[in-house]
């Protein structure tokens, strides 16, 4: 997620079983990798996540490889928190992207 956490950050992560679209989750990739993504969109099996800098969002996965919720990124500039309001200004700016992607006045 660079631009909000860089790679080498420290993250600190709270348990939970029910992810929100916006907010930031810490999950194993395929490779096995920890890897720190917002969420894009829910099924009732699959997470769909997206890098902040990313512009397609990633494959969807198993809810099962999500490790949990990203409270804290503690980086070199220093510490960002992550909650109810980072949430809900996410969701709005990935749901303006795409309104205005639909409306061609954002480029895929």
């Amino acid at each position: 997620m660079r631009g909000a956490i860089d790679s080498d950050s420290v993250v600190t992560v709270t348990g939970g079983e029910h992810p929100r679209r916006g907010e930031v989750w810490a999950f194993v990739a395929d490779d096995g990798r920890l890897v720190v993504h917002r969420i894009r969109h829910l099924d009732a099996d699959t997470v769909t996540p997206r890098g902040v800098g990313n512009r397609h969002d990633d494959e969807p996965l198993s809810r099962s490889r999500l490790i949990g919720r990203v409270v804290v990124g503690r980086g070199p500039a220093g510490d960002r928190r992550f909650g109810t309001i980072d949430r809900i200004i996410a969701a709005i700016t990935f749901r303006g992207h795409t309104l205005a992607r639909a409306a061609g006045l954002r480029r895929r």
